[in-house]
């Protein structure tokens, strides 16, 4: 007598219900879309193009999606953008000059760049997990200085290879643009002896700081965080696979490779659905970078997450978030509905987003048809209405503030025992904790009026510039210094830290006073720096949590 297996019941339902394919695919709410136009007679303020996963030909031919894509941003004219979302070079990045691949890699990037010609708009790439693989950071180097000397054009390629630091680019007045390397993030750092050189962010930790911070900054604008990972995706990276790919797992390695292995092949998309690859959304690095920025996101508004990564096209809101996933500029994969997604199709495309004057979107999916030559829209939606106007809600109850307070001249507790100085030496311990008066900073009435602009860049200290209004500039400096901001990977996480900690002890803290003084008696140029307490205050705005 057969017995009943229950678990092979439920095995194949759940593979039923995680197939995806490569068809259109509609929620109930974008039904009728062909309905939603913009505003006749209206022209864009800007329009931003996304499309990712675009270095790859096919029979040595520039792909349909990239050829009316061409076409649309010559239309588009200088009020536009356009933004390639990584894995600009399949399989393996730019290979050196001397490589038999060169060539070939080369025509690849100058596929994507060549529809580009005569274009007045602005070009941004970020780079994905494939410019990242076999070659690293000397790979990314080469792709950077290649594309950027091919178009003429400076700071395309952002952000620096091999930097965390995100990139924030103004667009218009009420939209920017914020570049993220997701692979930095997910990338195993070990072995990347130069990983973080010449860097803002050095670390995982403070690049929470700086999203949070970018993103808080243009809390009042649209806003378009684009990143090659997407946070949300309901495609291969995300655990949804075809049929085929259940029932025949090895044709994902060979196109040739017909072999059944139904379960077998199940169980091996459901861990990369679960436990997943480092280039899957369930891995816990990705999860982790993934909810880094959505949560940023969500303190401060709703914005635009553009991403490739998918070779498909798919519109899902989450988390009060709208993710587009464009990466199907020369492939395709694979895609289905999910929570919250309303649009998905595995086909060639790429997408428009059209911002007017009152600050409201539009949003467009292109799909080519036959070469390229022509295409069609397959899902538009109004996503934003116009922008409210800004009401800024800083609180007014802050403490009075004194002219001066009794404080240790640093934060950080220097004190050792007699055998860490016996073999470190004294250094300045004593004077970093000494108690000295201090006079308080206040904003509102320091040279008429500081109002502050932005972060610094020091690679040891927190750093924040004002202005005053007539545009005079000041710096405000923290005493205390962050050893792992110059240390590189893997020394800011080892004991290596605690040493250059106390090693700003061996220079006096407030030396630079002094130094001024002797500049001055010599005449050569020099700042006049003053030791100043920066209590929270209205006028320090966003910046009172870190700052104050």
């Amino acid at each position: 007598m057969k017995t009943f297996k229950p678990y092979l019941l439920i095995l194949g339902a759940l593979l039923l219900h995680s197939c995806a394919d490569y068809k259109f695919h509609y929620s109930r709410d974008a039904r009728g879309w062909e309905s939603n136009t913009p505003p006749a007679g209206l022209t864009p303020a800007h329009s931003v193009f996304l499309v990712g996963d675009a270095g790859y030909l096919v029979d040595g031919k520039t792909s349909p999606a990239l050829i009316l894509l061409g076409e649309k941003l010559r239309q588009a004219g200088k009020n536009s953008t356009v933004v390639y979302l990584g894995d600009n070079i399949y399989p393996d990045g730019l290979e050196p000059k001397d490589s038999p691949g060169r060539e070939a890699d080369e025509a690849r990037l100058k596929a994507q760049l060549d529809i580009l010609k005569g274009y007045k708009g602005k070009v941004f790439f970020i780079v994905g997990n494939h410019d990242w693989y076999e070659h690293g950071l000397d790979g990314l180097d080469r792709e950077k200085k290649f594309i950027e000397k091919y178009l003429d054009r400076d700071d395309v390629v952002l952000p620096k290879p091999g930097c965390g630091d995100p990139e924030e680019i103004e667009l218009t007045d009420n939209l920017t643009l914020i570049l993220i390397d997701s692979q930095w993030y997910i990338e195993n750092w070990d072995g990347h002896s130069e990983i973080n050189d010449g860097c803002e962010v050095k670390s995982r930790e403070v690049f929470r700081e700086y999203v949070e911070e970018a993103i808080k900054g243009n809390r009042n604008k649209n806003m378009i965080i684009a990143m090659h990972h997407p946070p949300y995706t309901n495609g291969p990276h995300g655990g949804d696979f075809t049929l085929k790919q259940h029932l025949f797992p090895l044709t994902d390695l060979n196109d040739n490779l017909w072999i059944p292995l139904p379960i077998l092949g199940s169980v091996v998309q459901f861990l990369r659905g679960t436990v997943g690859h480092p280039q899957d959304a369930s891995h816990p690095k990705y999860r982790e970078l993934a909810n880094i920025v959505i949560g940023a996101a969500r303190k401060n508004g709703r914005f635009f997450f553009a991403s490739g990564h998918e070779h498909n096209l798919q519109y899902t809101e989450q988390d009060e978030q709208f993710f587009i996933v464009s990466g199907a500029g020369c492939k395709e994969s694979p895609s289905r509905l999910g929570k919250g997604t309303e649009f998905a199709y595995g086909h060639l495309g790429f997408v428009q987003l059209d911002f007017y004057q009152d600050g409201s979107s539009w949003m467009q999916y292109w799909v080519p048809e036959g070469d390229g030559s022509t295409g069609q829209v397959v899902y538009r939606k109004q996503v934003k209405g116009p922008l409210p106007d800004i009401v800024e809600e800083v609180a007014d109850d802050f403490p009075p503030i004194p002219d001066s307070v009794d404080m240790p001249i640093s934060q950080t507790d220097f004190k050792k025992g007699k055998l860490w100085s016996f073999f470190w030496g004294e250094h300045y311990r004593d004077v970093y904790n000494a108690v000295v008066k201090v006079p308080s900073l206040k904003l509102d009435e320091f040279k008429g009026g500081l109002k502050p602009e932005k972060r610094g860049g020091g690679y040891q200290t927190n750093s924040l510039r004002f202005e005053t209004e007539d545009g005079k500039q000041y710096v405000v400096r923290s005493i205390d210094k962050d050893p792992s901001r110059t240390l590189g990977y893997p020394f800011n996480e080892s004991f290596v830290t605690e040493v250059v900690k106390d090693n700003f002890s061996a220079s006096h803290p407030l030396s630079a006073i002094p130094a001024a003084r002797l500049a001055e008696a010599v005449g050569i140029y020099y700042t006049d720096p003053k030791l100043v307490y920066l209590p929270a205050q209205k006028e320090l705005d966003i910046y009172n949590d870190e700052f104050a």
